[in-house]
């Protein structure tokens, strides 16, 4: 009876303790398309100022893992863009890449494909792991073209950045710029509220896929932008997620979990990046449409 009693009390020290703890909580993976630039923005702000306040958000929220998707071409063009990647790494988060235009796939082809992605690489630190994010997440209507392009990131060694939930923050930035622009503030308050919401619908249902389609809890990565919305916002949509329960990962972490095998892996035949559509639930709608919102004259 002693030895049951120690393994009982061995198991159940085991079960309570906080490394396994953690792990049952959902986690999750901040990545921020089209740095270093991503407007439209309001009076006063500046993609400079937009990034600077991304980061304070982060640091404040004691966010340990944020990607940057890049497109190079703007930083090329001007340094104070290029200043905004620096600043990034400088602060301890990653980037990756975007393509250096933000070209969709399907304008090109797999020659200019290939270009959009290795000049990119110009502006990602040395040694950084290999992950592209399709713009637009568009993988190209024509198949044989949308196999060639995961060819060349094979060939490169690159993975596809999964796409597991949010909120479509670009176009609640046009509608917030110029609700800005026409004063406009219960729209401004009506606008802040509904992104709230439908990012917590899209975290809950892509939880409730994941568990449906996998069993279990995967490490679901976030889309956002890096716009003057999103920066507004993000201090807020960071709370609202700690008190969901979700705790920040590393996209190294998604990408090795087997739910994202299939979409990550170029190599293997073509799976979605998006978990919804892999799983072929469908993602929260925004609850009004946004165009209507002070709409531009």
């Amino acid at each position: 009876m002693r030895r049951i009693a120690l393994c009982m009390a061995l198991l159940l020290s085991f079960l309570c303790s906080p490394s396994l703890a953690a792990k049952s909580q959902p986690q999750f993976v901040l990545t921020f398309d089209d740095l270093p630039s991503h407007g439209p923005w309001p009076v006063g702000e500046t993609p400079e100022t937009v990034s600077n306040r991304l980061l304070a958000a982060l640091k404040a929220a004691h966010i340990r893992h944020a990607y940057g998707f890049i497109n190079g071409a703007s930083a090329a063009r001007d340094p104070a863009l290029a200043q905004i990647l620096k600043d990034w790494t400088a602060a301890g988060y990653e980037l990756r890449n975007h393509g250096w235009s933000h070209q969709a796939l399907d304008t090109l082809d797999a020659a200019r494909f290939r270009d959009e992605l290795l000049r990119n690489e110009a502006f990602i630190p040395a040694g950084a792991p290999k992950v592209f994010r399709f713009p637009y997440l568009d993988t190209a209507r024509d198949t044989a073209l949308r196999d060639a392009a995961r060819t060349i990131l094979a060939e490169q060694g690159y993975a596809v950045a999964p796409d597991d939930f949010g909120a479509p923050d670009w176009a609640y930035n046009q509608a917030w710029v110029r609700c800005r622009a026409a004063g406009d503030t219960p729209a401004l308050a009506r606008l802040e509220a509904a992104f709230l919401a439908q990012l917590k619908d899209s975290a809950a249902r892509a939880r409730a896929a994941a568990k449906t389609h996998y069993g279990r809890d995967i490490p679901y990565v976030l889309l956002l932008h890096s716009s003057a919305f999103t920066a507004h916002m993000l201090p807020q949509a960071l709370e609202m997620l700690r008190a969901e329960g979700f705790t920040n990962t590393s996209l190294s972490e998604a990408l090795a979990d087997p739910a994202n095998a299939a979409s990550a892996d170029p190599r293997l035949p073509f799976a979605s990046a998006s978990l919804f559509t892999r799983t072929g639930e469908r993602d929260a709608e925004p609850p009004f449409a946004l165009d209507n919102n002070c709409p531009a004259r």
